[in-house]
């Protein structure tokens, strides 16, 4: 899956060269849904962010659960 995901970075937007960091998780059953109370997490990745301002987190935990989301936001 990795590797897939590298060679079409590098096709798209000419990335090449490993990633810094990779986590992947699978959902198997069902799409993740948030919990209630999910917009205080929301907030904290913003402040985060804010105060490091070369940290870009992203993922279906903040933008969206969808994959079009995670591309779009990348």
């Amino acid at each position: 899956v990795l590797s897939q995901a590298q060679a079409d970075l590098n096709a798209l937007l000419g990335i090449q060269g490993e990633p810094e960091m990779v986590h992947h998780r699978h959902w198997s059953k069902a799409i993740p849904q948030y919990d209630l109370g999910y917009d205080q997490i929301f907030k904290t990745i913003d402040q985060i962010e804010t105060a490091h301002p070369n940290l870009y987190l992203r993922g279906n935990y903040k933008t969206g659960i969808s994959l079009t989301n995670c591309i779009e936001s990348a």
